[in-house]
């Protein structure tokens, strides 16, 4: 369904009025979820981080943000170049094994690392 430009303002501009989505649906006799879409859409445009308000008919907004895959591209990579035949299920219990390794080894050498306070006989355990 193509809704244009003038109906998306007037969702956008009684959504800023503190009409209920419902209610806008109703009086403009659309779904809930098409209004919703549209307010999702253009909540989306004005919270972007880079500053810049694209308008709804261009499309989605780049992602700016880093995902949470970033840290371990390099290790994704090298395993489907060695396996590429490789399930995302057995990447990623590869990736999180890797991880876990590296958190427990620097957890360990943190806790060797700490001053050790003595207790006193006093002191309540």
């Amino acid at each position: 369904m193509n809704i244009d430009p003038l109906q998306k303002n007037d969702i956008i501009s009684r959504w800023k009025n503190k009409q209920t989505i419902r209610a806008i649906a109703r009086d403009l006799g659309l779904s809930r979820h098409a209004v919703a879409r549209i307010i999702h859409q253009h909540r989306k445009q004005t919270e972007s981080s880079s500053g810049e308000i694209l308008p709804v008919s261009l499309g989605d907004i780049p992602l700016t943000r880093k995902t949470k895959l970033e840290p371990f591209l390099d290790q994704l990579k090298d395993l489907l170049d060695r396996y590429p035949k490789l399930t995302a299920l057995r990447a990623f219990r590869r990736v999180a094994k890797g991880w876990l390794r590296r958190e427990l080894f620097h957890r360990s050498h943190l806790c060797q690392n700490a001053p050790h306070q003595a207790q006193s006989q006093n002191d309540p355990i």
